[in-house]
């Protein structure tokens, strides 16, 4: 199934990957030359819903090719019996039915070959598979300017208006050549003015555009650093000029992306001086517009010219070319591995034990009760054989290995612990900032992946996109060795509770190749009931991450809707400026929030299935090649077993100990504290 699975997510992806081809082909997008591209241009909102869909498609996509190589690389892994015999020779076990880099050392080196194929693959795949599409946000360089309210108070928004150049002469003006007017109208000694006077004539050809707002509608509109609505805006009040015969007064020149950029909205700043320090509470200036006081004076509407976003959703050509070569790699792998299937490899544990019970390995004779422990040592033969039994049962967890535990137990520990400092720094971020509210519903109100200037990680110095795409899917790759770790842990589970069944009743083996009485199967040692939720968490987890960290590129316009990389205001950091687009990383805190409390939930699903009990009965350490080998021994007469209904437990021995083993004939349940070998 997982084949399947992993072909359709390939064939879904693929033609994914040929439309945005075709984009690039057509040369959509500015960046096109640079091997980024526009698969869609307009409303941000539906841009943004469209590529929360797409990453969970494509988390969806890939958790099944994760799946698939998991699957593949566990088939691979699986030693046949040639291979079993010179290990048991050597007096080394090899693991049967579990996904084992154990059995790499003593297995072909063809399999070998497709199992690295495999997952090395999964690296850069895992890395940059989330970031192939990516949205684009805008946002606005713009102007804060103050007039006088007796300039406009009286002037109609038409377009037959003649006097509505705030004083200026109505003749038409180049956008580009300000000077013109500026020798009618004199010169100024500031170049702050002066960029700022060019944006006026701008606007003042535009001024059919402009938008009156209550003081309440501009706050609101301009209280997002990164909004892209609206442009530059003028402040009706009691405001004079900052030169003689020059209307109009400079209050800010805004970047969207400098410290505190809302100094503005509570009149802390000034054209001349850095941001005041303190950041602006704009959730106070909105609760009172009436008194709204900008650089001393009291405004009392604003005339804000509105704008037409432009948020794209993106695609990178470099990042697809390697997706698709490690796709094309993967599906190659699995191609060969599925024809390989019919190698005589044990795969299952019914592979195992049919292969023991039709030819016994003399290396584990008259050790029908040893455990996995008792094959550490260098030579079985010092092994006791006769054994008195012990009718204890063990819990789930054991019938995993310590060192597969540690890395389960590592791995989590150190992602929870991350993601929860990671959490709580965001968390003191937002507050220096000056979002004063990070309760669970204002942190919800905030959204899932949604970008704000409070939740851009702040000191990254990283400024191209295959940097920040590879720093922002690092949790991918460890949550893909983590469900790794998560399947093992299960199969052993659930391959030591099959095991265990043969020992409470008679039922036939479940094998790759069935014959006779013997059972098919569509599963390794993990059925459906506990594959597929594995699956679903795992792609829930990964998008969940996908939302708490992520790639963020904006792309600011001046007055003139013109792509502008003047938005940092005195530094340069994180700017692309082959493609004059902000690159940096983004977070979100509720989605932090529901990847810790489903990681939580997985973690101590975990620990309390491995609280279960096993019934009293076959030793523990199913997985472990040398424990099937030993308790298959059947009575010489048993002939064919292998192809019927088998059971565990005591048969015909010695005249001095019982023996115990696999046979289709009846059996008695051993004795506590009776030997035997």
């Amino acid at each position: 199934m997982f084949i399947t699975l992993a072909l359709i997510a390939v064939g879904v992806e693929k033609q994914v990957d040929v439309t945005v081809h075709e984009s690039l082909r057509r040369g959509a997008g500015k960046d096109a030359g640079h091997g980024v591209g526009t698969l869609m241009e307009g409303d941000c909102d539906v841009v943004k819903r469209l590529d929360i869909w797409i990453h969970l498609l494509l988390n969806i996509l890939s958790a099944m090719l994760l799946g698939a190589s998991n699957y593949c690389m566990q088939r691979l892994s699986a030693p046949t019996r040639a291979e079993l015999d010179r290990a048991h020779a050597k007096f080394v076990w090899l693991n049967v039915g579990i996904p084992s880099v154990k059995n790499l050392l003593h297995i072909s080196r063809y399999r070998v070959f497709l199992w690295s194929l495999l997952g090395i693959s999964s690296i850069p795949l895992h890395l940059m598979y989330n970031s192939v599409i990516f949205q684009q946000l805008s946002g606005s360089r713009y102007d804060i300017l103050g007039v006088k309210e007796s300039l406009v108070s009286n002037t109609s928004f038409d377009m037959g208006a003649g006097h509505l150049g705030f004083g200026l002469d109505t003749k038409p003006i180049h956008e580009d050549s300000p000077k013109y007017l500026l020798e009618q109208e004199g010169s100024f000694e500031s170049v702050f003015d002066l960029y700022a006077f060019g944006e006026v004539l701008w606007i003042r050809d535009r001024m059919y555009r402009l938008q009156k707002l209550d003081n309440a509608a501009c706050i609101a509109a301009y209280s997002n650093p990164l909004q892209s609505r609206r442009g530059s805006v003028l402040l009706a009040g009691d405001y004079n000029g900052s030169e003689p015969g020059v209307p109009f007064q400079t209050l800010h020149k805004f970047y969207p992306l400098r410290s505190n950029p809302l100094a503005w909205l509570c009149g802390d700043s000034s054209p001349n001086t850095k941001p005041h320090p303190d950041v602006c509470n704009v959730t106070l200036v909105a609760e009172r517009p009436d008194e709204w006081v900008v650089d001393g004076e009291r405004v009392h509407y604003c005339l804000s010219l509105p704008r037409e976003e432009r948020c794209r959703l993106r695609y990178s050509l470099s990042i697809m070319v390697v997706v698709l070569l490690c796709n094309m790699v993967k599906v190659a792998a699995m191609i060969l591995t599925v024809s390989s299937l019919n190698a005589p490899s044990l795969v299952t544990l019914g592979d195992a034990i049919a292969s023991f019970l039709t030819h016994p390995d003399l290396s584990t004779s008259g050790l029908c009760t040893s455990q996995r422990s008792s094959f550490k040592n260098s030579e079985w033969s010092r092994i006791p054989k006769a054994k008195a039994w012990d009718s204890r049962s063990h819990r789930w967890g054991k019938s995993a290995s310590r060192r597969r535990w540690s890395m389960c137990i590592i791995l989590s520990t150190c992602g929870l612990m991350v993601a929860i400092a990671f959490l709580i720094e965001g968390l003191h971020g937002l507050q220096t900032s000056g979002v004063e509210d990070i309760s669970m519903r204002a942190l919800w109100n905030m959204g899932l992946g949604t970008v704000t200037s409070e939740t851009i990680v702040q000191n990254n110095k990283i400024s191209n996109l295959i940097g920040n795409v590879i720093v922002a899917n690092l949790p991918q790759l460890i949550l893909s060795f983590l469900y790794l770790t998560y399947n093992g842990l299960l199969t052993c589970n659930l391959m030591d509770h099959e095991w265990s069944q043969y020992s409470q009743v008679r039922r036939p083996l479940r094998v790759s190749l069935p014959e006779g009485q013997q059972t098919s199967t569509y599963w390794l040692e993990l059925p459906y009931a506990y594959a597929l939720p594995l699956l679903s968490g795992s792609a829930l987890l990964h998008w969940l991450f996908s939302q708490s960290l992520f790639l963020v590129n904006i792309t600011f316009y001046d007055y003139k809707d013109d792509e502008t990389t003047e938005f940092l205001g005195l530094t340069k950091e994180n700017v692309d400026a082959s493609s004059r687009s902000f690159y940096n990383l983004g977070f979100s805190p509720m989605a932090i929030v529901f990847s810790v409390f489903v990681s939580l939930i997985l973690l101590i699903g975990a620990g309390l299935n491995s609280l279960r009990r096993y019934p009293a009965g076959l030793p523990a350490g199913s997985s472990c090649s040398a424990v099937i080998s030993a308790a298959c021994h059947p009575p010489r007469n048993d002939t064919n077993a292998s192809v019927k209904h088998v059971q565990w437990g005591v048969v015909e021995g010695t005249e001095t100990c019982d023996h115990c083993s696999f046979t289709s004939h009846s059996v008695s349940f051993p004795v506590q504290g009776k030997t035997y070998q």
